[in-house]
Parts: structure tokens; C-alpha cells; sequence
């Protein structure tokens, strides 16, 4: 019997001592609001967290380890001090994340003359992402068409970017039977009329040698290209003599599309205060 009950004993004391030494289970201060913060926001650290008990504590933040120009996980430390003066660290990791889709700019009706064979999608539609820049190289096109064959042909454009943010668009491409030929008639002077000061605007000569000078402005003043053109069914493509209309080594040539009317529509897209994409060129 008083073996029994030093051995009852024994459990008691045991039970005891393990429950004066387990340390009491830390009850969470703090919760996040939101774990996703969208690249190039603005966003306030404190508003993201939020205090999840009855207590009345004073958050502030001691390391702000987020780049928000930058896709990534990161980490951020609240420090947290109880109305008793208890101050506790708190870390809690932050994704900055892309969920934008791309900006997709495409003409509805797309003019191809056929058998043209410098056609090119980009001289029709664009792609640009707030993050990953120009995508205009990824753009797919959904659907059947025929250059070598006159009709009318809808397609879906769609481009991805590497959140795999997808934006799409539809539009028609009309392959037109509309060759022209060169002819003494294509020749002369050319200008995008932004005002009626004729010097504020960019000019175009093209000459029965086959050469031209194009006026160009780059906003701090205009600059005046020169050198040779060739045509193509209805596409001009302008080659310059030692400069270049863009900021690459490749950026020597301009192209324009010669309308129905007479006029030429630019189809390039570089760094200049005029022309811009898609002006037209009307004779003078």
C-alpha cells in the first residue's frame, strides 16, 4: 500500500515540475492584411498588417526589405511593444508581384496588299507591359490568312508576358489586290501638316533617282536624313547614308506605306518628337 502511494506520488510531482517548466504556447499579435503588393505601387507597410488580439499594442516598422520596382518575395519587421513596454519582433515575407496584362494597341482593319512580302504585324499593332517593356515581338496571331491570296481574313492577336499576363484583340486582315507601280507621279515633296508653320513639320523628298532627305525632329530640333529608297508593291523602305533614326545600329531604315490617295502612312515607331507612328504623309 505505501509503495502504491509513493509511486501515485511520484506521477503528481512528476506532472508537476513539466507543467511549471512548458513554456506558455506565444499567442499571435499581429495577421497580414494582404501578401501581394503589385509591382510599381505605392503601399503602406503599416496597413498591411493588422493586430489580431484584444491588446492594445504600438506597431512600427524597423526594416523594410521591399523593392517594389523589382518581382520578388521580401521580408518585413514589425517591431511590436505591449502596454507593459514587452516589445516582440515579428517578420513577415511580402510578394511583389505583376498581375497587369499587357497594353495591346491593334488597327481593326489591317490593309496588306498582296503578295506583299515586307509585311509585318508589328507595322500594324503594338505590345508594351508596365513591367517587362515592349513585347512586341511575342505577339501571336490566332487564325488562317492568305497574303498571296486577295479576302478578307479574321485573326486574334494575343500577347503573354512573363507573369503570364495575357491581353488579346481581334482584327480583320483585308489582303487587297492594289499594286502600284513606281511611277513619276510618286515623286516630290511630302508633309505631315501639325500646323500650318510649315517648319514645324517633318517633310519627306523623294526624288526620280530613287533618293530622299526626310526632316525628322528629335524635340530639341530637326535633323535631316538622306540617302536611297526602294519600293515594294506598296511599301517604301527609306535607307539612310551613315545616320541612324533610331538608337540601334540596325535603326537605318524608315518604311511607308503608299494609300490608295496618294498619301504614304509611316510605319516606324522610334524616339522622335515627329514623325510618330502611323502619320501621314500628305504631297504638297
Amino acid at each position: 500500500m505505501k509503495k502504491a502511494f509513493r509511486f501515485l506520488l511520484s506521477i503528481v510531482l512528476l506532472i508537476s515540475i513539466y507543467a511549471c517548466t512548458k513554456k506558455p504556447q506565444q499567442t499571435a499579435i499581429l495577421g497580414q492584411t494582404k501578401t501581394k503588393i503589385e509591382v510599381f505601387s505605392s503601399y503602406n507597410l503599416l496597413e498591411l498588417v493588422t493586430n489580431i488580439t484584444n491588446e492594445e499594442y504600438e506597431i512600427v516598422v524597423i526594416n523594410d526589405g521591399i523593392d517594389k520596382d523589382k518581382l520578388g518575395s521580401y521580408q518585413v519587421t514589425y517591431e511590436v511593444t505591449s502596454s507593459k513596454n514587452k516589445k516582440t519582433e515579428i517578420v513577415f515575407t511580402f510578394e511583389v508581384v505583376d498581375t497587369k496584362p499587357p497594353e495591346l494597341a491593334v488597327n481593326k482593319e489591317i490593309k496588306v496588299n498582296i503578295d506583299d512580302t515586307n509585311w509585318k504585324i508589328t507595322d500594324f499593332v503594338s505590345a508594351k507591359d508596365e513591367y517587362d517593356g515592349d513585347l512586341a515581338d511575342k505577339i501571336v496571331i490566332d487564325g488562317d490568312y492568305d497574303i498571296s491570296a486577295a479576302g478578307e481574313y479574321r485573326i486574334i492577336l494575343r500577347v503573354t508576358d512573363d507573369s503570364n499576363n495575357t491581353s488579346s484583340k481581334v482584327a480583320t486582315i483585308y489582303v487587297e489586290n492594289n499594286t502600284v507601280s513606281s511611277q513619276p507621279g510618286l515623286y516630290g515633296t511630302y508633309m505631315v501638316n501639325y500646323s500650318e508653320a510649315t517648319a514645324d513639320n517633318p517633310t519627306l523628298i523623294l526624288n526620280s533617282n530613287m533618293t530622299f532627305t526626310l526632316k525628322f525632329n528629335y524635340c530639341a530640333g530637326f535633323q535631316s536624313f538622306a540617302g536611297s529608297f526602294t519600293q515594294n508593291g506598296n511599301r517604301l523602305t527609306l535607307e539612310s547614308d551613315g545616320f541612324n533614326f533610331g538608337d540601334n545600329p540596325s535603326d537605318n531604315t524608315v518604311t511607308l506605306q503608299i494609300n490608295n490617295d496618294g498619301s504614304l502612312t509611316y510605319l516606324d515607331d522610334y524616339s522622335a518628337c515627329s514623325p510618330v507612328k502611323n502619320d501621314v504623309f500628305k504631297k504638297r
